[in-house]
């Protein structure tokens, strides 16, 4: 990122699975979809949801932060999607429509 802050959104329907505020790796919102798909956030700040929230893919979950531990980084978005309890590569999916996972 260019240093610049910018919107985390919800990359499907969900529903917050938990919140955790971390100053080492910075805030992680958890999200639980359909079809035993995770989405992970973490490094976030300014975080707009709560653990127990149902939301819709697209919905402005927080904003991109900073952690201790990757400084150097800035501003950036640490993201994880897991698969059936295996973390895959987001962007073989970025595409892709629910009903295709």
């Amino acid at each position: 990122s260019n240093g610049n802050t910018f919107d985390v959104l919800s990359v499907l329907d969900g529903t917050v699975k938990e919140v955790s505020e971390d100053t080492t790796l910075g805030n992680t919102i958890t999200i639980e979809h359909n079809n035993g798909i995770t989405s992970i956030y973490q490094s976030v700040t300014n975080i707009t949801v709560k653990e127990g929230d149902k939301i819709n893919a697209g919905f402005v979950i927080a904003t991109s932060g900073t952690s201790n531990i990757s400084a150097e980084l800035n501003n950036h978005l640490y993201f994880e999607l897991i698969i059936d309890g295996v973390c895959v590569n987001p962007e073989n999916y970025y595409d892709k429509l629910i009903s295709e996972l």
